[in-house]
């Protein structure tokens, strides 16, 4: 089958495009975005697809560029790679998006990182992804007062390298990172 990969801004979407996305996302509190709320909550992303020939969906991540690592009083922006999904399942649109995104994201210059659970670590070795396995624990966002631990296990080496990955390679339980979104 042949395909198409396309990057778009959020407000590039067409509204079957983002209700498609809402749906395999699976995330609750956003399954009811109307198109307007869709844009703009992700008017800091841009979404990598990947479509068939005649323009379905088989598979899509974002790209969160409002993102960023607090390490030791320094802050590392990255682009974060978050809801990777494939809407045809066991064809392999996934692998080919996730190659895709980070051709274009090395070709770019951009240092990308993702996040993963430990049941698929092998998913990501298999297709040639780095990973340091465990150090998406010790990172952690600020809630108020309190700091939330990572639901993740694993942090994806989308596209990085130089003092960036040097930076990734200090976290530890005793040197842990604080997230920002802003």
């Amino acid at each position: 089958m042949n395909y198409q990969y396309l990057i778009k801004a959020a407000k590039e979407l067409r509204d079957p495009e983002i209700s498609t996305i809402l749906n395999y996302w699976g995330i609750e509190e956003w399954k009811h975005f109307d198109p307007g709320t869709f844009k703009e909550k992700f008017k800091e992303s841009e979404f990598h697809l990947l479509c068939s020939d005649h323009s379905d969906l088989l598979s899509v991540g974002r790209i969160n560029f409002k993102f960023s690592i607090n390490l030791d009083g320094e802050s590392w922006p990255f682009a974060e790679l978050v809801g990777l999904v494939s809407i045809v399942k066991q064809k392999g649109f996934a692998r080919k998006l996730l190659k895709e995104i980070q051709g274009n994201l090395h070709s770019r210059q951009i240092q990308s990182i993702g996040f993963s659970a430990t049941d698929l670590r092998e998913f990501y070795r298999k297709w040639g992804i780095g990973i340091l396995p465990g150090k998406a624990k010790d990172l952690f966002e600020k809630s108020g007062d309190n700091l939330i631990e990572s639901e993740d296990d694993d942090i994806l080496l989308i596209n990085v390298n130089g003092n960036h990955l040097a930076a990734l390679n200090m976290l530890s339980p005793e040197a842990p990172g604080l997230l920002d979104f802003s």
